[in-house]
């Protein structure tokens, strides 16, 4: 009931607010000039007219269809407000609500005792980017939204189900298949389900021999004492795979099916995106990383610079620095950060051709401000990381850590452009991994996370200025 009724008032409040931005922005602003006529195509029956400006799949417009019939079955529409741009941002509005309402069943399963799990998850739903895309007809809601749904019936059917669910998993490929035709990238989060579930399903059997754990370590959560090398680690995770192998594919074929399915469009196409191929060429773009560690760290609030995690960062490090693998291991974590820093951070030519969006101030104001500039996070970047990789080591296990840590680096880095719509889905599924957090932090980050959205909202609607071509442009993420 708790969630259900969470869901329902963040509902009406999201509702509220769209409806704000339909009566100040009545016409499609930004990337809507191409979304939302090619929804109205569909509507019309057009579907085989297709801007090639658009790069992703038309899932985003199957669902703009289905909403604006419903909306004409239920008389809410006439033939003039029929598919009209207000109908299709209230999909968005609805992916919201349905992505609340995943997220707060999502952290129930993970963690079901943590005491203050409302409160952890309305922080993951007022990150700002969720918020802010949630008003504007943009593939962004629709693409969390499945990717969650994917992975909360795959986990369904491993922790709630015994033995494991094989309809649990075909379901959940579907909801997979759905996240892909809203963004192809999600291909990645597709096999981050998969490759967790595989995890899981061999972890649950031979946990203890790939750790090396004996029965009398402690455990924290979900997670495994190691006593195992890394290399010993990888080789006995292999050999539970081959062990079990039928039993592992006769679970995940959906999953196998459906990757297998993206490979034929990637080789079809050419590529993963489907227009406006010269201006989203792929790049090794390192950087991302870093600033998607700044990011994520935002939804530890204040906590993140207690005196009591600065020490322990601070105490680690010395440990580290006692031996002579240690100090190898630093210095290589440096000399990365630095050398990704240096060489891996491009700045994409639409980033400083459109002041539209906050990253341009960023980049002119500070990055751009000095060639040294761009070095002065570093050691922040460095403390960030060691934040986010102890919150889930507290209650994931290393190959958990390292499927996530893979699927991160393969959806950012070759993305030349710093958007932040792109850490949406990394820091949802972090945070909905992290340890339990104080209800007063919780609050902190919720009210500081308010307070951006209403400030970025207010922004949007009501400092508009005249941009370069005459147009009236408005500030947005």
């Amino acid at each position: 009931m708790m969630t259900v009724g969470t869901t329902l008032a963040v509902a009406l409040a999201y509702a509220l607010v769209l409806e704000r931005v339909n009566h100040v922005v009545s016409e499609p602003y930004m990337d809507e000039i191409f979304h939302v006529p090619q929804a109205q195509k569909y509507c019309q029956g057009r579907f085989d007219e297709w801007d090639p400006k658009i790069t992703t799949f038309p899932g985003v417009y199957f669902v703009g269809v289905a909403f604006a019939r419903l909306y004409q079955w239920l008389g809410l529409s006439d033939t003039g407000s029929f598919c009209s741009i207000s109908v299709l941002r209230s999909v968005n509005v609805a992916f919201a609500a349905g992505n609340t309402w995943l997220i707060i069943r999502l952290r129930q399963l993970l963690m079901p005792t943590d005491s203050n799990l409302l409160l952890h998850a309305l922080m993951i739903t007022a990150f700002p980017v969720q918020f802010f895309f949630s008003f504007v007809y943009y593939t962004d809601a629709g693409a969390v939204f499945f990717v969650l749904l994917m992975y909360f019936l795959a986990l369904r059917a491993n922790l709630v189900v015994r033995p494991v669910s094989p309809v649990g998993l075909i379901t959940s490929a579907m909801a997979g298949a759905a996240a892909v035709l809203f963004r192809q990238t999600n291909i990645v989060w597709v096999l981050f389900v998969a490759g967790t579930t595989l995890v899981r399903y061999v972890e649950r059997s031979q946990g203890n021999v790939i750790y090396g754990s004996t029965k009398q370590d402690a455990k924290l959560g979900s997670t495994f004492v190691v006593r195992n090398s890394f290399f010993q680690v990888a080789i006995n995770f292999v050999k539970a795979i081959f062990s079990d192998l039928l039993p592992l594919l006769s679970l995940l074929w959906p999953f196998i099916a459906l990757v297998l399915g993206f490979i034929v469009f990637l080789v079809v196409n050419g590529g993963i995106v489907v227009g406006d191929k010269s201006n989203h060429e792929a790049s090794i773009h390192g950087a991302q990383l870093l600033y998607f560690v700044f990011v994520a760290s935002t939804g530890f609030g204040l906590s993140l610079f207690q005196p009591s995690q600065v020490l322990r960062f601070a105490d680690s490090t010395r440990r580290q620095a006692k031996s002579m693998g240690g100090l190898v291991f630093l210095a290589t974590i440096v000399g990365v950060v630095i050398a990704i820093i240096h060489f891996l951070s491009p700045v994409h030519k639409f980033m400083l051709a459109d002041n539209r969006h906050y990253t341009f101030y960023v980049w002119r104001k500070f990055f751009l401000k000095h060639r040294l500039a761009k070095f002065i996070p570093s050691l922040l970047y460095m403390f960030q990381g060691w934040r986010c990789w102890t919150e889930l080591r507290r209650t994931r296990t290393p190959l958990w850590l390292f499927i996530y840590i893979i699927a991160v680096m393969i959806v950012l880095v070759p993305t030349p452009l710093v958007e932040p719509r792109y850490y949406l889905l990394p820091f949802v599924l972090m945070h909905l991994h992290t340890s339990r957090q104080s209800k007063w932090h919780l609050l902190l980050v919720i009210a500081a996370y308010s307070v951006v959205n209403a400030a970025t909202i207010y922004i949007f609607l009501y400092r508009p200025y005249t941009w370069v071509d005459g147009t009236i442009a408005r500030f947005m993420w």
